[in-house]
């Protein structure tokens, strides 16, 4: 994060310092960084003949730092607690489903639902640690989902559940976690019509009025629909990709609560691209954590979502027969509120409006028979109020990518970080043989946006190579890094950006997930003294506070024999990356001493990183003004004694200070341009 701020000017008749700082960046908000102590999540039971037999559910955990992570169930006291440590810089696996057992205990079986069970898992740490919800199974059951800590959550929520297939098991699917006791919940439902056929799926219709349960903390309340719209093997004829009317699943349902809630929305199953390209058969489960409405900010008049492909594609040479459909992943919109304007950037141009609980299912056009215009996901999506945005890939046969359909939630760019560290998961039952990093950045000019990304991959440094791809004309690029393992992932740049982790089968089986640990540390760097001209000497520091607030804590594992590195711009040039022809060498410690030898501007930047890898940025400018002319003293250069003169200087200093010393008199006057001195023998 860059941040520059100011101290007041200073100067005195000998000399003139100094130093400005202004205001680069402001500091990020919490969205993509999905670091905290303390977290609350529910996995949900695939309902085809699944029941967790047979498939590795399992919890991640990392972090900068060492902590002891606790997991419970808070509404089932009498199954304790289980503790682990984790090690700074690596991560810790916790097998909530084994596939011996096939069960947890803890789990209550879904055998009947919109009723409240206490499946809600309570997660908390000493130190902040970002989880990561996984399901391992290779047929029917791969995805990762981040979990977000309490303090991103939020007491409204619409929400994303697209299922597409035709098999009347398989379900979309709500859950909702309490975080705290005495939870009111109000459920809407949007207005379209679907219709149950099994006893496990939705039992009000579309029509029914609101409705409200109240929950204690862990507890949680799940709803189902085996809804297919229109189904694809029926007469009717499948809605046409981008409309909006036509539910395929959960999408839109408004939930409302007093106190802070989880909601995680999905699939047991479902066959992405099934109802727009027939033949596209692979199924998987969904689900990912969704965005309450309170992280969605609108500055400047809209909130802006940028989003890329996050798997390779390639024509479908395995089937000819499929080979029209399109390569590009679903992105599903889903609006807060009446008239709610969607425009889409990027690979291609379309808008939408959307009233509330409404939602938009848009494809990139271009097919893949089109080869000189494929539908690749690069869009830049702005909307006038908030919205709730899944991607969706599609499943194997259906573009040939070699992994089952998948769903994530997409974040906001304003709330980018330009650090993270993530677990890239892997399982002995399913490892992934693909996997990838990719990021997306917004380059601000002199800033090297792209050439400053660092990516490290279980503490050796992996190459991001020079192949990034622009979104048309606009300042966003994309890069897509392979991996060639698994593990604990450090990214960094000089700006914040944004970034999807995935992964596939070379059959079938996929995952992708948005969302990181990222630094709490703050790094202020100053001079300790603003008495300094052209020709003398600084110490730089780390300011301990600013602004009247405490940067550095008195208790904690930041700031703990932190490596310093200051940086001095003398050919103004704005290279933040390395030093350049005319820049002087790297300056370490934590009070470096400095000699400016010319007057100037000159970016001064700190860049800190702690024990554990941590790191933050701070730049601030600092004028060097030269030598002052030796003032002019117009008066009498004789009086007699007991009698009084007015002497008055002149200069060329701009708000300077004058201090005349009457030596005969001991005085000193201080701050003006003239002084009325008396005599004395």
């Amino acid at each position: 994060m860059e941040k520059i701020y100011t101290i007041a000017q200073r100067a005195n008749i000998l000399f003139l310092f100094l130093f400005t700082f202004i205001l680069l960046f402001p500091k990020q908000g919490k969205t993509q960084d999905v670091s905290g102590k303390l977290f609350y999540f529910a996995f949900a039971e695939n309902s085809l003949g699944m029941n967790f037999a047979g498939v590795n559910v399992k919890l991640y955990f990392t972090g900068y730092y060492d902590t002891d992570i606790r997991v419970k169930f808070p509404s089932k006291p009498g199954f304790g607690t289980q503790t682990f440590s984790l090690t700074g810089g690596s991560y810790v696996a916790y097998d909530f489903i084994s596939p011996s057992a096939g069960v947890n205990p803890n789990y209550d079986r879904y055998t009947n639902y919109e009723t409240v069970l206490g499946n809600g898992i309570e997660i908390s740490s000493d130190l902040p640690i970002s989880v990561y919800a996984v399901f391992f199974e290779q047929a029917t059951s791969v995805e990762v989902s981040t979990v977000l800590p309490v303090e991103q959550l939020g007491k409204e929520y619409i929400t994303a559940a697209y299922r597409e297939i035709d098999d009347v098991k398989a379900h979309s699917r709500l859950t909702v976690v309490a975080t705290e006791n005495n939870t009111n919940v109000t459920f809407t439902l949007p207005n379209y019509t679907w219709t149950s056929t099994d006893g496990f799926a939705l039992k009000r219709a579309p029509s029914s009025p609101a409705w409200n349960i109240t929950m204690n903390k862990g507890q949680t309340y799940s709803i189902l629909s085996n809804d297919n719209g229109a189904a694809q093997n029926s007469p009717a004829p499948a809605p046409a990709p981008g409309t909006n009317f036509n539910n395929l699943g959960l999408n839109g349902v408004k939930i409302v609560a007093d106190k802070p809630i989880a909601v995680i929305g999905g699939a047991d199953c479902t066959r992405a691209g099934d109802v727009d390209y027939l033949g596209c058969s692979a199924c998987d489960i969904t689900f990912s954590q969704l965005n309450p409405k309170s992280s969605i900010k609108i500055q400047n008049g809209a909130n802006r979502f940028v989003s890329t492909q996050t798997l390779l594609r390639a024509n479908n040479t395995v089937d000819p027969g499929r080979a029209n459909s399109s390569i590009a992943d679903y992105l599903i919109i889903i609006a807060y509120e009446n008239n709610t304007v969607v425009n889409i950037t990027g690979k291609a141009t379309a808008t939408q409006t959307l009233n509330a609980q409404q939602y938009w299912k848009y494809e990139s056009p271009g097919q893949q028979l089109s080869i000189n215009n494929p539908g690749r996901t690069d869009h830049i999506i702005e909307s006038n109020k908030p919205v709730q945005i899944v991607q969706i890939e599609k499943g194997f046969y259906c573009d040939n990518v070699n992994g089952d359909p998948s769903q994530m939630t997409i974040f906001q760019e304003s709330l980018w970080k330009d650090n993270y560290i993530l677990v890239n998961p892997s399982d002995a039952v399913a490892s992934f043989p693909q996997n990838f990093i990719t990021f997306i950045v917004k380059e601000i000019p002199a800033n090297n946006s792209r050439s400053s990304m660092v990516l490290n991959l279980n503490g050796a440094n992996v190459p991001v190579p020079n192949t990034w791809t622009q979104y048309g004309t606009t300042p966003y690029w994309w890069n897509r890094i392979p991996l060639s393992g698994v593990g604990v992932l450090k990214a960094k740049g000089v700006n914040p950006f944004a970034f999807y982790s995935s992964g596939s089968f070379t059959g079938p089986g996929s995952y992708g997930f948005m969302g990181g640990a990222t630094c709490d540390m703050q790094a202020f760097g100053g001079a300790d003294t603003a008495n300094v001209c052209n020709g003398d000497s600084t110490h730089f520091r780390l300011d301990s506070v600013h602004n009247g607030v405490v940067t550095k804590p008195a208790v904690h594992p930041t700031y703990t024999n932190p490596i310093y590195r200051w940086r001095i711009d003398l050919n103004k040039d704005g290279a933040y990356n390395n030093n350049t022809a005319g820049d002087p060498a790297d300056l370490a410690g934590p009070t470096p001493r400095y000699l400016f030898t010319a007057a100037g501007i000159y970016n001064v930047i700190l860049e800190l990183t702690d024990v554990a890898g941590c790191f933050d940025r701070d730049t601030f400018s600092v004028t060097v003004i030269s030598d002052i002319a030796k003032p002019v003293v117009v008066g009498p250069n004789a009086i007699c004694d007991g009698d009084s003169i007015q002497l008055t200087a002149s200069n060329d200093l701009t708000n300077g200070r004058f201090v005349w010393t009457d030596p005969y008199n001991n005085a000193r006057i201080f701050g003006t341009d003239s002084s009325i001195l008396k005599g004395k023998p």
